[in-house]
């Protein structure tokens, strides 16, 4: 991104990928995916000053979600989410998150929805959605400019489970092919784990071929 910059922060037992999309000379941030740790996220937008815009969910899994309630509460920013991931938002079961937490977290309904192919307007960049349905019915991958944010629709060498609630193997596979078609070669910021490229990724991994 031209105008922007993306630091990553890696949150969590699981290790999920929390992104801050930053416009330096406006002093402003999208969060993306604030999976937990609330207080280290707080301290990192502190520390630069920055005013939070929006909170972007590439889908609504426990380990996606458990820092938003405080995030969200603390800056006043609105939560986006793709419509068919706002069951799994509101309920502890259908996230996993019962499941797997000993603690418990309670989130609200989102503030808005996006939809595939929807843009929003940031530091100057437009961010694209793409609905990658599969690892949930409401994944979504993010492109912002030279970068694609694919939550944990496709890791380095890998790719989403879809054995939980919400999961389905054909879709998985669809949106892997969609994203497989692209003709730009993105910088992969997953949901967990390395940064990669996606040529690299349609040469190496066997969830593109």
């Amino acid at each position: 991104m031209k105008n922007t910059k993306i630091q990553t922060f890696t949150v969590g037992t699981l290790g999920t990928n929390c992104y801050f999309l930053i416009d330096e000379a406006a002093g402003a941030c999208m969060v993306v995916d604030p999976g937990a740790e609330a207080e280290k996220l707080l301290g990192k937008l502190r520390e630069r000053q920055l005013y939070v815009k929006a909170i972007l969910l590439t889908h609504a899994h426990f380990d996606h979600i458990m820092a938003l309630p405080q995030l969200r509460e603390e800056t006043g920013a609105p939560v986006y989410i793709h419509e068919a991931d706002e069951e799994l938002l509101t309920d502890n079961d259908k996230n996993m998150m019962n499941r797997f937490c000993s603690v418990s977290v309670c989130n609200m309904p989102a503030d808005r929805h996006y939809a595939d192919g929807d843009r929003l307007q940031f530091g100057g960049e437009t961010l694209r959605i793409l609905h990658t349905p599969g690892h949930t019915k409401g994944s979504v991958c993010i492109a912002a400019g030279d970068d694609l944010l694919t939550g944990d629709t496709l890791f380095r060498g890998g790719a989403g489970r879809f054995d939980f609630y919400g999961g389905c193997f054909t879709q998985l596979q669809q949106s892997l092919k969609r994203l497989s078609a692209l003709q730009k070669d993105f910088r992969i910021r997953p949901g967990h784990g390395a940064s990669s490229h996606l040529f690299y990724e349609k040469e190496t991994n066997s969830y593109l071929a």
